[in-house]
């Protein structure tokens, strides 16, 4: 606005679509224009009250807009809807739309003319995280409304409290239309998990449980008693790494350890709970397993072990999420074929290589033989020096010295076919070595798998399998005693069971792994418990820390490395088309260039022969044709004399 002009004033003409803020905005005008008595513009306020109702604050808008032309929308409340709808209105009227208390949100960003002035959530989060800290508090539990307008700001809360070592304990969200029995619940839920700060995103404001003037200390006074978690165990001690489980048949206290449950103490030790082991007595269907947990919930509140995470488990149970690596693998004992250094190139691609060499030494032998003393000699030695020159490029160690630049220029090229081939061919053992390569035989080998598990079951009926034999074994120590008394040719089952038969049987087996057709370990809850997302957001924390990678590293040491997903194909003659495709036509050069030479250094010689020979030829032709029409020998004699003589003279 000018300052100083036109004493008339100009009318601009606002819109506020809550009524609450009229007297508010009148009282500051008036205060303002007090003090600016010289302003040549005056606001002009045209109040409408939506009610709460976007599409009545629509249907407002729009009038204004075509009746008094306003210049400006000023919107005072809360809903992210009313301000979308406004804010497309300002977009086509191209009309400025203040929004003066709508909660922060992305989808508000591609607005140009809407402009919020309201609080700042990230603020507001920094200063909530001071206020934790300054009682030393942990963890809370968050009590927040449940609505769309304000997840958002919701979410840049719960970030900061993270990024800054706040652990949220509990959280409970609630609609508008809960009731108050629903309220109770879930607040009573919370009052079980132990937590004793509750932060109230209804209010903006921290208050104490009960009411209290006094501030809480949190869990660490231990006002709350340690609540029980009834964990199953898995007990088939098949597999001691993963889970092992002891019952004291004079205490009948239940013990247990292994992988599993050492990720299962980290991922919950925050909560501070009582742990409860009971066995599962029950085989090693673990579907049952999951029903039990879903129908006796009276009895049970958590499962542990190795269960994999299933469509058909998630049913009844809700899993946190994996703290193993997915999928399947196939273990195979480790080749010792000692011609493994034939596999790294094709057998034609090996023809075609031995007959370079031989083609080159024959070559630079042709080449060379005519002045080069140490290519002559016997036939056996030129035969000899042919096959050694050719195969000494091999390892660069021919020792006959070459004199003819059509040789240097040949063995130049092979050399760097040589190189080439070479290169390749040490590239490919090495992979082939150190990463072995498993091919099933559907009709003849036969393999093995964990009794009774599904998932492995399922596994070999898939097309890369479909074996005829199978068998199923028990133990680390059966799978490794079926692989190497030929039993079995592969064992196919879920990578933590096969990194237990590599760490145990170090140097004898070797691995390849598998799509991830399998959703890995899961800690089972009874559906809906508080402590799925907690435990959950406990197995991220260890695995972004690598507090699981030392766990594991711990229980499965000095595994052998996996082999490829791929099995290495040799090397292929058509792969190295080109190369061969070079040294031939430079081989057919050399041979081109050396005829060319040869024809000019004996050419006099070429065609004095080619001119007696010819001669010869006229003579006998002559005779030929006399004694068909004189037959006369002294004529003959006569014609054959002088042909010798014209020959003579033609050749001086």
């Amino acid at each position: 606005m000018e300052r100083f002009g036109i004493q008339n004033p100009i009318l601009v003409s606002l819109l506020v679509l809550f009524l609450s803020f009229d007297s508010l905005l009148q009282t500051a005008l008036s205060d303002f224009y007090d003090i600016n008595n010289n302003y040549k513009t005056r606001v002009s306020l045209s109040v409408r009250n939506s009610r709460g109702e976007p599409l009545l604050a629509l249907a407002s808008a729009v009038d204004l807009l075509q009746s008094e032309e306003v210049e400006a929308i000023i919107i005072g409340g809360d809903s992210i809807l009313e301000t979308k709808l406004l804010a497309e209105i300002g977009e086509k009227a191209r009309v400025p739309v203040i929004s003066i208390n709508s909660p922060i949100s992305s989808s508000l960003s591609r607005y140009s003319h809407l402009i919020q002035v309201t609080h700042d959530s990230s603020s507001e989060a920094k200063g909530i995280t001071a206020f934790i800290h300054g009682f030393d508090w942990n963890s809370v539990g968050l009590v927040y409304e449940d609505e769309d307008d304000w997840r958002d700001s919701m979410q840049q809360l719960v970030d900061h409290f993270y990024e800054n070592g706040v652990g949220i304990q509990s959280k409970a969200g609630f609609a508008v239309s809960s009731t108050q029995e629903m309220v109770m619940d879930r607040l009573g839920k919370m009052k079980d998990l132990g937590t004793s700060v509750h932060f109230n995103k209804l209010e903006e404001t921290i208050i104490w449980p009960g009411g209290s003037a006094q501030t809480p200390g949190g869990r660490v006074l231990g006002e709350s008693k340690r609540r029980k978690l009834r964990v199953l165990v898995t007990s088939s001690n098949r597999f001691p790494r993963l889970m092992k489980v002891e019952t004291d048949s004079a205490t009948n206290v239940t013990t247990a350890e292994g992988f599993c449950i050492e990720v299962f103490r980290a991922a919950i030790s925050p909560f501070d709970y009582e742990l409860e082991f009971i066995p599962w007595r029950n085989g090693s269907n673990y579907n049952r397993l999951a029903y039990a947990l879903y129908s006796q919930k009276d009895k049970y509140d958590a499962a542990v072990g190795d269960i994999t995470i299933t469509a058909n488990r998630s049913m009844y149970v809700d899993f946190t999420m994996p703290f193993t690596e997915m999928g399947l693998g196939t273990v195979a004992p480790k080749e010792t074929n000692m011609w493994v250094f034939f596999h790294p190139l094709t057998r034609d691609l090996w023809i075609t290589s031995a007959a370079f060499f031989v083609l080159t030494g024959f070559i630079v032998w042709l080449i060379e033989k005519p002045k080069n003393k140490d290519f002559q000699g016997s036939w056996s030695k030129q035969i000899g020096i042919i096959f050694w020159f050719g195969f000494s490029t091999l390892v660069y160690a021919h020792r006959e010295k070459l004199q003819h630049n059509l040789s240097r220029f040949v063995v130049t090229v092979w050399v760097f076919a040589v190189l080439i081939l070479t290169a390749s061919y040490t590239a490919t053992l090495t992979s082939m070595m150190t990463v072995q390569q498993i091919q099933f035989n559907s009709n003849e080998d036969s393999v093995g798998h964990l009794s009774g598990s599904l998932i492995a079951k399922m596994a070999l009926t898939s097309p890369r399998f479909r074996p005829t034999n199978t068998k199923g074994l028990n133990t680390s120590i059966e799978y490794a005693q079926a692989l190497l008394n030929n039993s079995v040719s592969f064992i196919v089952d879920e990578l933590p069971y096969l990194k237990v038969l590599l760490v145990e049987h170090p140097g004898k087996f070797l691995m390849v792994k598998a799509q991830c057709n399998t959703n890995g370990f899961g800690f089972m809850f009874q559906k809906g418990h508080e402590l799925v997302p907690l435990v959950s957001k406990g197995i991220l924390n260890l695995r972004t820390s690598d507090k699981l990678i030392d766990m594991e590293k711990r229980w499965f040491e000095n595994q052998l490395p996996y082999t490829a997903d791929d099995t290495l194909n040799p090397i292929t003659l058509f792969r190295f088309r080109g190369l061969f495709m070079i040294t031939g036509v430079s081989f057919a050069f050399a041979l081109l260039v050396l005829l060319i030479l040869w024809l000019r250094d004996t050419w006099e010689d070429l065609m004095s022969s080619v001119n007696i020979f010819l001669s010869q030829r006229l003579v006998n032709f002559r005779i030929l044709f006399a004694r068909t029409i004189h037959p006369n020998p002294l004529a003959d004699a006569a014609i054959g004399e002088n042909a010798v003589q014209m020959a003579q003279r033609n050749n001086r």
